[in-house]
């Protein structure tokens, strides 16, 4: 009953919000990674922060939960939990005993690829998933079992919470090495996160995107004339081609605005334009001066064309003076595809 009626209050929250305490557990010695993993990079942010982003997201209260004197200097509070042992057990029993809600959203600080859907769904149903006790949903009426099983020194979570949900397990990384580390980063490469669908640009972000196009092709422009190879065709095959890819995605939706287009080039060649995909095939550079010259040419063609049609048909006007742009272009470094 106790577990119904948190699911109660729980889909009763706010649509975006649940009424439930997230639970960081900030984690234990660390000695098979060989440092704090709390402390551990991920993606532009450190795991804690990582967890402590997730739940806040998700939750309308968040307590992080772990061992002060391990010294970690968080950017947010962390509440001892009070045991001279370390085990997960702890640091739910300190959570649920510091939560304002009856229910609580307990997540390791090493499941770095823990999103807040899987969270909510283990929320809703006040689940854990059928791969083990964390990450998983505990209430305040399991308090009682569980500090019955420090005084027997029973530490496992197993069993504490009986529902249980299907999730995915390539979800459940759980992070325990440096090796386990790299792994958890390739796959959030192909997490929903990166998959999201392309919005339509207004006048001023294409022409910030084209300012910084044109910006970038003539500072490689000044590159390859001064022979520095490897700046120049880092230039055309990175950054410019960024630019062109975002290009192409705006171009597909002005095209069609109903296409499912995704960020970062994700399937593109399922929605981009035919001849800019043909186009693309040839503007990438090798490490050679003047095939560099040669892909930064291409890159341009065909940069200027989709900016063109792309402009027209949301009827923006050119901010630009691209003639002008690309004479700028030619006098810095010669089109080698140009005979005479």
């Amino acid at each position: 009953m106790g577990a119904r009626r948190a699911a109660d209050r729980l889909h009763g929250a706010v649509a975006d919000r649940l009424t439930a305490t997230g639970v960081l557990l900030v984690g234990g010695a660390s000695e098979r990674f060989g440092s704090p993993k709390a402390l551990a990079s991920f993606r532009g942010e450190t795991l804690a922060e990582r967890g402590w982003r997730t739940l806040g997201a998700l939750c309308d209260e968040v307590v992080a939960v772990g061992k002060v004197g391990d010294g970690l200097g968080l950017p947010f509070p962390m509440l001892d939990d009070g045991a001279d042992e370390r085990a997960p057990i702890f640091g739910v029993i300190a959570g649920l005993r510091a939560a304002a809600h009856e229910a609580c959203v307990v997540l390791p600080v090493d499941c770095p690829l823990v999103g807040t859907e899987l969270l909510r769904r283990l929320a809703e149903a006040v689940a854990v998933p059928q791969t083990g006790p964390l990450p998983g949903v505990y209430t305040k009426t399991m308090l009682s079992e569980l500090e019955a099983r420090v005084e027997r020194d029973a530490l496992s979570l197993r069993g504490v919470n009986p529902n249980v949900v299907e999730v995915d397990d390539t979800q459940l990384l759980n992070v325990n090495t440096p090796t386990d580390l790299v792994v958890a980063l390739a796959a959030a490469l192909e997490s929903p996160d990166d998959q999201r669908p392309v919005a339509s640009p207004d006048e001023a972000a294409l022409l910030d995107l084209e300012t910084d196009f044109w910006a970038t092709a003539l500072w490689a422009g000044r590159k390859l004339r001064k022979g520095e190879v490897f700046l120049a065709v880092d230039a055309v095959n990175g950054s410019l081609k960024r630019s062109l890819v975002t290009l192409m995605s705006w171009h597909a939706l002005a095209v069609d605005p109903r296409t499912e287009v995704r960020d970062g080039g994700k399937w593109i060649d399922r929605w981009a334009d035919p001849g800019a995909l043909t186009a693309l095939e040839s503007a990438y550079a090798r490490y050679d001066l003047r095939d560099a010259a040669r892909a930064l040419w291409a890159t341009v063609d065909t940069f200027q064309g989709l900016a063109e049609e792309t402009s027209r048909r949301f009827m923006f006007d050119a901010a630009l003076d691209r003639p002008e742009l690309r004479g700028q272009l030619a006098r810095v470094v010669r089109d080698p595809r140009q005979r005479g």
